[in-house]
Order: structure tokens, then C-alpha cells, then sequence
């Protein structure tokens, strides 16, 4: 990898948010203040960039149709299937409807989703026109002449979070050679034994 990074790079917009958020998260993966601070320093010089496309995401949250969602919880909630305590059941974050009842629920919801038609149409457009927004790729100026270097990551980090910073990260290890676990070295000692 070349050690001068490139200062623009084409990305969509909701992939220079996760190299956003990736910086500002990668706290734990450094043991030395001055590399928290080459990431925050990057991440401060991004937030111009970043605060245009946040401001999107939350205009289309407030248009929510939180009266609708609030609605529909409680008709979930009144035929879920009761536990031996009288409680709703759930499964996986999600309330289970009593199979007895179900016929009946479906129709109510429907009945409620027609009822707020408009705020819900209007809600999935905006969505759309989000998500549409955000799967742009622009060419986006990333915070160089600073980088981060392969070496100052310690064992926290995550490989995700490597390929989130790929273009950030200057890889000053190459050469250096990795030794495999002592399990390994065992392991393959093991089987040089029976061959």
C-alpha cells in the first residue's frame, strides 16, 4: 500500500459516514493518546462533510409516523399470544400473535394502516428518497495528510473496521513476519509427528 494516501476518494455517501463513525470508534484499538488523537483530528476534519448528510437522515425520521407506529404497537401487543403470567410472548424483539387470532389482527391492521395511508405513504417516500441520497457515491475529500498506521491498531480492533479505514490506514508492517499461535505450532508439530 503507498504511505501518501489519497486526499479524495469516489464513495456513496453512507459509506463515508461508516468511515466516520469507524474513527470514532476505534478508541479502544489504540494504547497511545497521540494515535486517539490522529483519529479524532481525522474525524474532526470529515464533520463538514458528514453534518450535511446526518442533517438528511434526521429530517426523514421526523416525518415518522410516530401516532401510526404507537397505534400498531398497541394492537400487537392486545392479540400477542399471553405467557402462563398473563404477558405478551415474544420472539426475537417481536411480539408473537396468538395463531387463534390471527385472521382478526391482520384485518385490524390493515384497517389501521389505511387509516393513516397518507403519513405512512409519506413517510416511505422520504425513506426512499434517503436511502437513494445515501447510496450516491460522490467524491469525497478524506482527512489527509494524516493517517493511521497498521501498527497503532492493538488486538481490540475488529476486521470490519479495518475495511471501513482501508484507504486511512498506511501499512508500515509490511515485512514483518507473523508468528502463528503457540496452539498452532503445537498443533502442527502434531501432525508432522504422524506423517
Amino acid at each position: 500500500m503507498p504511505t501518501s494516501l489519497p486526499t479524495t476518494k469516489k464513495v456513496s455517501r453512507a459509506g463515508l459516514v461508516e468511515i466516520y463513525e469507524a474513527l470514532g470508534n476505534i478508541k479502544v484499538c489504540f494504547d497511545l493518546p497521540a494515535h486517539r488523537w490522529t483519529a479524532a483530528s481525522m474525524r474532526t476534519r470529515m464533520k463538514e462533510q458528514i453534518e450535511p448528510i446526518v442533517e438528511q437522515k434526521t429530517d426523514a425520521e421526523k416525518k415518522r409516523p410516530n401516532e401510526f407506529m404507537e397505534a400498531r404497537d398497541l394492537l400487537v401487543r392486545s392479540y400477542a399470544k399471553l405467557d402462563e403470567t398473563g404477558r405478551p410472548m415474544a420472539s426475537q424483539n417481536q411480539y408473537v400473535i396468538d395463531p387463534a387470532r390471527r385472521a382478526e389482527f391482520e384485518e385490524a391492521a390493515l384497517a389501521l394502516r389505511e387509516k393513516h395511508k397518507e403519513k405512512i405513504d409519506e413517510f416511505e417516500a422520504e425513506v426512499k428518497k434517503v436511502n437513494d441520497f445515501l447510496r450516491e457515491e460522490i467524491v469525497a475529500t478524506l482527512p489527509a495528510p494524516l493517517h493511521l498506521k497498521l501498527s497503532w491498531f492493538n488486538k481490540n480492533v475488529q476486521q470490519d473496521t479495518l475495511e471501513i479505514l482501508f484507504d486511512l490506514i498506511e501499512d508500515d508492517v509490511t515485512g514483518v513476519e507473523v508468528t502463528a499461535p503457540a496452539s498452532a505450532k503445537k498443533a502442527e508439530k502434531k501432525a508432522e509427528k504422524k506423517t
